[in-house]
């Protein structure tokens, strides 16, 4: 039996048409896997120690971010070295979305205090800012300095005559008694700590002259009368301690600083998983239970978009580097 064959050509895919097809199903795999983001847990990085206050708001977003995705939000803590540990984790960590750093100011200020292996502004992509910790200025209550004014004539009459208690160089107490400082033209002396409750401790003995704790950590003190507030350091009075002035109020026009925290990824991570997040955030930051979390916290509430916290990354890096250049303290 003799065969026929169909002498029609076949059409046969060429290798250029095959690589273009499988290109586009690589950057098509992506792209599905961002949308379903998150697939799997995340990793929330807390740069400090359990039950610090940077842990308790990572842990409380947390929990929020995990019932809006539905998918596990776990916090870990990596403690060390003024959160430079935590946060070269993160920046060395892949950026898929799926390792977050909840960072305080410290990553603004670390720049200029160490030799890092990462930079401040290059190796994250901001999300959003979520709290702002408002901070005081208080002295033991039987303190002679009644006022901002008659603290600041004293330390004039005898320059480092006055002791102030840190947690340690590049701590918020520390950089808002060296803003405090130089806004006021004199010279305090520094005792640190290794931690801001052990410097009130000492406070509360009177053996220190001042302090600038945050408000969440001195509210009782205050309230209890155990301390006396001079002022808050914030530019406007917060709605936590309406009664108590702005030092800008009390004698010293142009001082304030106040201690925030928010969210970063690694730099690199998709645009959209940024995007996807921050609308979470802000989402759940609307939220009315989320005014009582921050109040039982003793934070403002502070939501910024990832172009807002770019921005206040980027001036507060050159701000803490000029400062701390001239801090009296190093």
């Amino acid at each position: 039996m003799s065969r026929t064959f169909d002498s029609t050509p076949r059409w046969t895919p060429s290798r250029r048409t095959v690589l273009a097809a499988a290109l586009t199903l690589a950057a098509a795999g992506p792209a599905r896997a961002q949308s379903g983001y998150p697939a799997r847990p995340v990793r929330v990085i807390v740069p400090t120690g359990a039950g610090a206050a940077l842990d308790t708001i990572a842990r409380g977003m947390a929990a929020k971010l995990e019932a809006h995705f539905g998918s596990p939000f776990v916090v870990e803590n990596k403690p060390g070295a003024n959160s430079t540990i935590g946060s070269e984790f993160v920046a060395r960590s892949e950026p898929d979305g799926y390792t977050l750093l909840y960072t305080g100011q410290a990553i603004s200020v670390n720049p200029s205090l160490y030799k890092l292996s990462y930079d401040a502004e290059k190796s994250f992509a901001p999300v959003a800012t979520i709290a702002t910790a408002p901070i005081t200025l208080v002295v033991p209550p039987k303190s002679p300095f009644a006022t901002v004014r008659d603290l600041i004539a004293a330390a004039k009459a005898k320059p480092g005559g006055l002791t102030y208690g840190s947690a340690g160089r590049g701590s918020p107490p520390y950089i808002a008694a060296e803003l405090f400082q130089q806004k006021a033209g004199i010279t305090l002396t520094q005792v640190p700590y290794k931690g801001a409750a052990p410097a009130l401790t000492d406070l509360l003995g009177e053996r220190l002259d001042l302090m600038f704790p945050s408000l969440s950590l001195a509210k009782g003190f205050i309230e209890a009368g155990k301390v006396r507030v001079l002022g808050i350091a914030s530019e406007k009075r917060s709605p936590l301690a309406p009664d108590i002035p702005t030092i800008q109020e009390m004698g010293l026009p142009g001082f304030a600083t106040a201690s925030w925290s928010g969210i970063v990824a690694p730099a690199g991570t998709p645009d959209d998983i940024v995007a996807r997040l921050q609308t979470a955030i802000g989402e759940i930051m609307a939220r009315p239970d989320m005014k009582e979390f921050f109040s039982r916290q003793g934070l403002d509430p502070n939501f910024h978009d990832r172009h807002a916290f770019a921005r206040l990354i980027h001036e507060e890096v050159a701000n803490f580097a000029q400062m701390l250049a001239n801090a009296k303290d190093k």
